[in-house]
């Protein structure tokens, strides 16, 4: 016995219609023996007929439902009564590789495992039983924590695969061999002259319809806790000799603890028709934009500063990492383009050069999602943060909260950041 199979629960959300299962229909076709069978697990409809027309309904191609048909199985099922979850066992008997992916709110992660783990579908220390939980992985460090520590209970770590989306992204996720291939560019990121490195994720977009989980949320939850903070080690950090998982997520440790926020620098900010979206309270306080500065204690940054910045409805779409040295600036675009470039600075003149060193580097430009289900279909965790991570990133932004900085109206983000943007 040998076949995989992945479950979803919360398989009638956004996510799953618009992300997932487009997703597993490429990786299918791609690779059509990676799994065996899909099982679709919910309560809103009870068949899988019902499931085709609410997926059709809610976005999902009807090319991509029917490349994912032979595979699907639909399970009616309330995830809280451990009763219910006989009849996912009925369905999964003859599986032995289960690829479990938790696209609910958090607050359900720890019952949805724990009956699992009851019902026998899920056991501890089985490599081949693997379980991933969409981000926000907690709401605050303490929370946080406390959520690492129930998750734990029932599975062990090299098990458990939190999902960051971002960091699949085509150049976030090559960043390492970025510096691997190119070992003077690593050189140059420790060097005195490495004055400054920004991280920008700007958007045009507002909230759309996420009012009720944004709210909750904010920018700096959304974006900085996982997102960002992440993007900014895997640019910066100091490489650690072995370049295998368990190396890497404790060199990202090592960076997050060594950054100082600087109260002086945090800027928040709302732009002014969010109340008026649909789901948000009239009085929110919701930071749609967040702008924070740090310094490290680590040696070879003494020089440098960090800068994270992210926001909604803003002038428009940027996702970069900039780093500016005393005489040139390089920019690593992630979005809308994939593409390096550097800016030598000669006097008053400034010259665009494509990074020589960079020019043959080759991105693979694969949707997110689908690296992440490959990753998890063959338990490689290097793109899936570790709870150290998450727990040092939440104590950074645990700081940043306490300030109780408010957000300042913005129409454009020059309210917020005046001559700093260009």
């Amino acid at each position: 016995m040998n076949s995989h199979v992945m479950v979803i629960f919360g398989s009638t959300g956004d996510l799953c219609f618009n992300k997932l299962l487009p997703s597993l229909a490429s990786l299918i076709k791609e690779k059509p023996n990676c799994l065996d069978a899909i099982i679709l697990v919910g309560r809103q409809v009870k068949n899988i007929k019902e499931y085709e027309l609410l997926a059709l309904e809610r976005g999902l191609s009807q090319t991509d439902f029917n490349g994912l048909s032979p595979h699907l199985h639909y399970v009616h099922m309330q995830s809280t009564d451990l009763h219910d979850y006989g009849h996912l066992s009925k369905q999964m008997q003859s599986y032995s590789h289960r690829y479990f992916y938790i696209a609910t709110p958090p607050s359900m992660y720890p019952i949805i495992l724990e009956n699992l783990t009851k019902a026998s579908l899920f056991k501890k220390q089985l490599t081949h039983h693997r379980i991933a939980f969409e981000k926000p992985f907690g709401e605050n460090g303490l929370g946080s924590n406390l959520l690492n520590d129930l998750v734990h209970q029932h599975s062990d770590e090299k098990q458990i695969f939190r999902v960051d989306h971002y960091l699949a992204k085509p150049l976030i996720r090559e960043l390492v061999s970025i510096r691997e291939k190119h070992p003077k560019w690593n050189r140059l990121l420790h060097a005195p002259a490495l004055k400054k490195v920004t991280v920008t994720a700007f958007e045009t977009l507002g909230i759309l319809s996420r009012g009720k989980f944004y709210d909750q949320t904010g920018a700096i939850h959304d974006m900085i806790q996982s997102h960002l903070f992440e993007t900014l080690a895997l640019a910066v950090m100091p490489l650690p000799h072995r370049l295998d998982v368990a190396s890497l997520q404790q060199a990202k440790v090592q960076f997050f603890k060594s950054l100082v926020p600087d109260p002086l620098s945090v800027i928040l900010g709302q732009y002014d028709s969010y109340r008026r979206e649909l789901n948000v309270l009239p009085d929110s306080m919701t930071e749609t934009f967040a702008h924070v500065s740090f310094t490290s204690s680590l040696p070879q940054f003494k020089n440098t500063i960090f800068t994270i910045q992210t926001g909604k409805r803003l002038s428009k779409k940027l996702t970069e990492i900039r780093f500016e040295f005393e005489t040139v600036t390089v920019v690593f675009n992630v979005s809308p383009l994939l593409k390096v470039k550097w800016t030598v600075m000669e006097g008053k003149e400034s010259h665009l050069h494509e990074l020589e060193s960079l020019r043959s580097y080759s991105f693979i430009n694969e949707e997110a999602y689908v690296k992440i289900f490959k990753d998890f279909i063959a338990g490689d965790q290097t793109l899936f943060p570790s709870a150290m991570e998450i727990e040092a990133t939440w104590k950074l932004v645990d700081q940043i909260k306490r300030l109780n900085r408010l957000p300042k109206l913005y129409q454009h983000e020059k309210d917020l950041l005046g001559e700093q943007y260009e």
